[in-house]
């Protein structure tokens, strides 16, 4: 399967709306969704946005500014069962361990805790 463009429907939806971060679980590979967004960005937005590699700025996330408007761009780390593959080698997993606080040293603990701490509490 070829993809030759990405959905121009979500331009609008994305403008009209109230959204100001967009989450992202997949960063590596080449299909990834950051890739994806960054190719949507290229087509509909006809300009390119310098989006650095997510390990600058997964801590913190990264706004940018597409017509205006600023968006927060968030990574949430996969909930993929795979993805402990990797878990050594990302640091901020490493620095969590090291945290005296830190009960258990799982990489599911640590997920749960990162996804804590980047969706918004819920108002129910």
């Amino acid at each position: 399967m070829r993809w030759t463009r990405l959905n121009g429907c979500l331009k609008k939806q994305l403008e009209e709306s109230n959204i100001s971060t967009i989450y992202f679980t997949s960063t590596n590979g080449t299909n990834n969704t950051l890739a994806l967004f960054k190719r949507w960005i290229t087509q509909y937005y006809s300009k390119s946005v310098r989006i650095p590699n997510a390990r600058e700025w997964r801590e913190n996330g990264l706004e940018i500014e597409l017509s205006g408007k600023t968006y927060l761009l968030e990574v949430l780390f996969s909930p993929s069962p795979s993805a402990r593959i990797n878990a050594n080698r990302i640091q901020e997993y490493l620095d969590w361990r090291k945290n005296p606080k830190t009960v258990t040293s799982d990489f599911d603990s640590f997920r749960i805790d990162w996804y804590k701490k980047k969706l918004p509490k819920s108002e129910y």
